[in-house]
């Protein structure tokens, strides 16, 4: 059951958004400028609507598809094991573009339809990071933030922070998707933000230096220390470490907030 207050929140406007035969709901509030949010491998939870909420108050209007899971549920392990084997979802594979990813570009476009065809920005995050990659060769897309990229991933690095190996520079999106994108960006002048936690096992250094590497000067690379001295492997900038952290200006995960909040307020 969902409690009362977990209710209060998942009071979203909503619509279904349909294109090349896949079918998600997408919740929204706010009237400013629109963003669309991809939320991570544990759902669209509490902490994802509580940032949701957050970029509201910065004046801007949230998009967030529910693309797995239910609205105001966590549930990383089984929402893990039906991605693998979803073709929508290419079952998680390295090196390739999902179908979703097609999905994700109709519903940027529909965005920025109902928005009177202003640009959109974007922010894909853990298992959805690498999802904004294709989403930057449409028009409409006028700023993107790819936030911890975590597929692949290794057990064995997540838990004993040793090993290395190609997996760390991949990504679940193709190559020719990234060269493209990375061309287009640079034609267009699109910023690009890329953001990890220094300590992120799930989104290594060289991921994102990949990204950084091939983005070039349209793109930032910003990596935060922990926001708690006792984690040991801090993953979700903009969510759940964010939830977890002292409420302190200089906890590195609200300066991650007031960071993209101004990239976007430039951007936008």
């Amino acid at each position: 059951m969902v409690d009362s207050s977990t209710q209060a929140k998942c009071a979203f406007n909503k619509f279904e958004f349909e294109h090349d035969s896949y079918k998600h709901e997408v919740f929204w509030r706010g009237d400013g400028r629109p963003i669309v949010l991809l939320h991570e491998l544990p759902g669209f939870a509490e902490s994802t609507i509580d940032f949701v909420d957050r970029l509201v108050a910065a004046n801007f209007s949230v998009y967030a598809p529910l693309l797995f899971g239910m609205l105001g549920k966590r549930n990383a392990i089984d929402n893990y094991a039906k991605l693998c084997v979803s073709k929508e979802f290419e079952y998680l594979k390295s090196g390739k573009s999902a179908p979703v990813c097609d999905w994700l570009r109709g519903l940027l476009r529909h965005v920025s339809v109902l928005r009177n065809s202003s640009k959109v920005g974007a922010i894909g995050m853990c298992v959805t990071g690498a999802f904004i990659v294709p989403m930057i060769l449409e028009e409409k897309l006028g700023a993107a933030c790819i936030s911890q990229p975590a597929i692949p991933f290794s057990v064995s690095y997540l838990l004993t922070g040793m090993g290395s190996g190609d997996w760390m520079r991949e990504l679940n999106v193709s190559d020719n998707d990234i060269t493209n994108a990375a061309v287009h960006a640079n034609s267009a002048a699109i910023p690009i933000l890329l953001q990890r936690f220094n300590d992120d096992r799930l989104c290594p250094h060289a991921r994102l230096k990949r990204l950084l590497h091939e983005f070039g000067p349209v793109a930032e690379m910003v990596e935060y220390p922990k926001p708690n001295p006792s984690t040991i492997s801090p993953h979700a900038l903009m969510t759940d470490e964010f939830e977890d952290a002292p409420n302190d200006p200089e906890n590195s995960t609200r300066i991650a907030l007031k960071r993209v909040i101004e990239f976007f307020d430039k951007n936008l």
